[in-house]
């Protein structure tokens, strides 16, 4: 073979190893960027939903607040009445009992709704959401409550079958609270 032909193979067996490793660095390369999209576009869909968490969250902490409002000075007056003399409830303190029930329902919207958001928190939705429903069906105005109000008749689903199942637990009714805070 002329020397001129093992310069030739030698230089050809050098590009050709160039070559492969220009190819594995634009492989290379084009997979990071096809992982880079992904991954921004895996972090827009979390910001989304973030964000809509947090206007959901943000808009019940104002239906709460303002709900809260029509409380007044009065609740705890109006909570011991309902417990302990609930036939001598008047209107307004039946608007109050209302609007009590209703912000601890929505503490219940707002324990399920992240949860069906998916936002992990380790326990089930109804752990968190049962202390709220059940301070509602601690006094007997709750249970009516429950038990009346249009928004729980016909509705079904995860959430619907929590609250049609959740009984009164006498431990937790509203005249035992005082038992709880007495010294012996």
């Amino acid at each position: 073979m002329p020397k001129s032909w093992e310069k030739v193979t030698i230089k050809g067996k050098f590009e050709s190893k160039r070559f492969v490793i220009e190819t594995a660095i634009q492989a290379v390369t084009a997979i990071a960027v096809i992982v880079g999209l992904w991954l921004v576009l895996l972090e827009m869909r979390e910001s989304r939903e973030n964000t809509f968490v947090e206007i959901l969250q943000d808009r019940l902490a104002s239906v709460t607040e303002e709900t809260t409002e029509i409380f007044g000075e009065n609740l705890a007056d109006v909570l011991v009445k309902a417990c302990y003399e609930p036939k001598t409830l008047s209107k307004k303190d039946a608007l109050v009992l209302h609007n009590f029930f209703t912000v601890q329902m929505h503490h219940v919207f707002r324990v399920a709704w992240i949860e069906q958001l998916q936002i992990n928190t380790g326990r089930d939705w109804t752990f968190f959401a049962a202390p709220y429903l059940r301070r509602i069906l601690s006094y007997p105005e709750g249970v009516a409550w429950l038990n009346k109000h249009p928004d729980f008749e016909s509705f079904e689903g995860e959430f619907y079958d929590f609250i049609k199942d959740a009984q009164p637990i006498e431990e937790y009714s509203c005249a035992n609270s005082k038992y709880w805070v007495t010294p012996d």
